[in-house]
């Protein structure tokens, strides 16, 4: 029972399937990656905030 609704389900989502090639599935791989790592590097790069003011201190 549980298998055919599990097969109706694809049946349904048929139309949101899309064939990637190899080469085109890398080509984003690699892009979200370099997006990642820019990010990271932008977030690395932000001064930290300091829990408290300076000013409290004196």
């Amino acid at each position: 029972m549980d298998k055919k609704i599990n097969d109706k389900t694809d049946i349904m989502d048929e139309d949101l399937y899309e064939e990637i090639d190899d080469d085109e599935l890398y080509e984003l791989v690699q892009e979200e990656r370099r997006k990642a790592l820019e990010r990271e590097k932008m977030r690395k790069h932000k001064s930290p905030k300091r829990p408290f003011p300076k000013w409290a201190f004196w």
